[in-house]
């Protein structure tokens, strides 16, 4: 099944970098996600080591390292296991939606598909289906992919005619 553009489409080329996954823990969302569980270890830590409780302050340090690492391990583990992660990707943005066209996989998404946007300095994160800001599955567009200033502007205005105004109303 070959996916239609139209002459006004936006395409974004790139190579996967393990960076692009990173992006997805430096959200906003993300980050309020993993605010009350670092706070309850953290203060668990604290009492215990206040009131000299060891296995008190012990599960609150265990549990500290541990949050730390679980989102570094989930990234290395989607990147090491999963190709599609890793080959080269087109994207094609146009009025009726997204393109997704990898060797030997190709989808498309209309915009009524994708839930928010989200934008950082290095890229668009797209949320598919419904959920808390912070669950997934996302598409990660970077910046880096796309072919000049102009059409970093034209993504940003169709993801807001197309997205966030909907979002809205």
């Amino acid at each position: 099944m070959a996916i239609e553009t139209h002459a006004d489409a936006i395409m974004l080329r790139w190579t996967p970098e393990k960076e692009d996954l990173r992006e997805l823990a430096r959200r906003p969302a993300y980050r309020r996600q993993m605010v009350k569980p670092m706070a309850v270890a953290t203060i668990l830590l604290a009492v215990g080591l206040i009131l000299k409780l060891t296995v008190l302050a012990v599960v609150g340090g265990v549990l500290l390292l541990l949050l730390g690492l679980l989102s570094g391990r989930a990234r290395q583990l989607r990147w090491n296991n999963d190709p599609l992660v890793q080959d080269p990707v087109e994207y094609v943005a146009d009025k009726r939606g997204l393109s997704r066209r990898q060797q030997e996989f190709e989808c498309w998404w209309g915009w009524s598909r994708i839930r928010d946007v989200e934008e950082s300095s290095r890229a668009f994160i797209l949320r598919l289906g419904i959920g808390r800001p912070s669950d997934g599955p996302f598409l990660i567009l970077p910046k880096r992919g796309l072919a000049s200033a102009a059409d970093e502007t034209r993504l940003r205005e169709l993801l807001d005619a197309q997205v966030r105004r909907r979002q809205t109303s």
